[in-house]
């Protein structure tokens, strides 16, 4: 990923950050400059996305939008309350790979329309908890993006991982009916 630099004092932050280690500007990356910018609380041209007060986002709109979301915040459908500490915590880890995603779409310039926009052509993330009521599973159908928060765990995946080969060997070690017997040639 790219470094960037404090627009005030050039010393580079990293994608994630909100303050600039070295001179303590607020600053937030703006998708109408493509680079960061500073947070001004006095002159408010840009304003940090909704998401920064939960520690979730670190873009900026512009002052004049109505809609408060930065565009890589616009795609999320469905997330878990802030009051579920656990799988809060879990989105708020898959957000900013999210943000990333995003980020290298756009360094592509692909077209990037949210469903909230476009129900047919546009594009959405549900991210959801295991348990959830309607037993969805990670995947992708018709522009939305599907995601099991506990899929984003590295202890869960390994644990799947490990399953899902165990369940494979067993598998492969059952007898099956009608197979040709090879035999060594050189016998």
């Amino acid at each position: 990923m790219k470094v960037f630099s404090c627009p005030k004092c050039s010393h580079p932050i990293f994608f994630e950050n909100n303050i600039c280690l070295n001179c303590n500007s607020k600053v937030g990356f703006s998708v109408y400059h493509f680079d960061f910018v500073l947070v001004d609380d006095h002159h408010h041209h840009s304003i940090y996305c909704t998401n920064y007060a939960r520690d979730v986002c670190n873009w900026v709109v512009r002052n004049i939008e109505t809609d408060q979301f930065c565009l890589a915040c616009s795609f999320n459908g469905l997330i878990p309350t802030y009051e579920d500490t656990v799988n809060f915590e879990k989105w708020r880890e898959m957000e900013m790979a999210k943000h990333r995603l995003i980020y290298q779409l756009l360094v592509l310039q692909l077209p990037l329309i949210p469903k909230s926009k476009d129900q047919i052509n546009g594009l959405s993330f549900d991210f959801l908890v295991a348990d959830n009521t309607s037993n969805r599973m990670t995947g992708h159908a018709n522009g939305l993006v599907t995601t099991l928060l506990d899929e984003g765990d590295p202890v869960h995946r390994e644990q799947m991982r490990k399953q899902l080969s165990s369940l494979s060997n067993t598998s492969r070690a059952l007898p099956t009916r009608n197979r040709p017997l090879l035999l060594d040639a050189t016998l």
